[in-house]
């Protein structure tokens, strides 16, 4: 895929580029679709929109990180207090 004539290889790469464009700016869009190569020219949502929704994504992120930390944290605790009743060490070796 390649937007503008750069090679995107992730989602980051496209976020970069979308985010450098002019209000109302056409992008060229070129990708290989059933073995041919497809070009054609969009006018992404404006900007402020496009980052509205990273917004939206990196609050989720964050809220998904909050809760594998406490699940984290809550295991460690588990296995912590499973081996002060069998009398081991923790962490173990």
């Amino acid at each position: 895929m390649r937007i503008n004539g750069s090679g995107i290889g992730s989602g980051l790469e496209l976020r970069r580029i979308l985010s450098r464009l002019k209000d109302r700016e056409a992008v060229l869009v070129e990708l290989y679709r059933d073995g041919s190569l497809k070009k054609f020219s969009i006018v992404p949502d404006r900007p402020s929109a496009v980052n509205m929704h990273l917004d939206e994504l990196n609050s989720q992120f964050q809220e998904l990180r909050e809760v594998v930390v406490d699940r984290a944290r809550s295991g460690e605790a588990s296995a912590l207090r499973k081996c002060r009743r069998k009398k081991t060490s923790w962490p173990p070796n």
